[in-house]
């Protein structure tokens, strides 16, 4: 269980953006051969090399916490999610605004993320 909470995905799924919103299906990986943090054969984004270490290598050479902030209206979106989803979503958010440099979240941010990753119904 510690391996799948903590999880040191490999192959296409550990180079994603997406790794900790979204982490690809265990058992298809383990179905499938490639082992339980494999590649998820049935996901169909392919991350662009390198992007991910460069990324985090940027974020420890600068040396600086990036602490976000979140707008109330999106502090009011998050509280809409189930609470065993809340942390996984906070996460998620704030890796994606992390990526792109954004100090503040707003339910933008959040739409924006939800409508490139397809998750969640379209009403919220």
């Amino acid at each position: 269980f510690r391996s799948l909470r903590e999880p040191e995905l490999q192959g296409k799924c550990g180079e994603c953006d997406y790794d900790t919103l979204c982490g690809g299906c265990r058992a298809r990986a383990l179905a499938s051969g490639e082992g339980l943090m494999g590649t998820d054969p049935w996901c169909e984004y392919d991350p662009p090399k390198g992007a991910k270490k460069s990324r985090e290598a940027k974020a420890a050479k600068d040396g600086k916490r990036w602490i976000p902030v979140w707008s109330l209206e999106a502090v009011r979106r998050l509280n809409r999610v189930p609470d065993f989803l809340k942390p996984m979503v906070r996460e998620g958010v704030e890796q994606f605004a992390r990526s792109r440099n954004i100090t503040e979240i707003t339910p933008e941010i959040m739409k924006e993320l939800k409508d490139r990753t397809g998750r969640g119904d379209s009403k919220s």
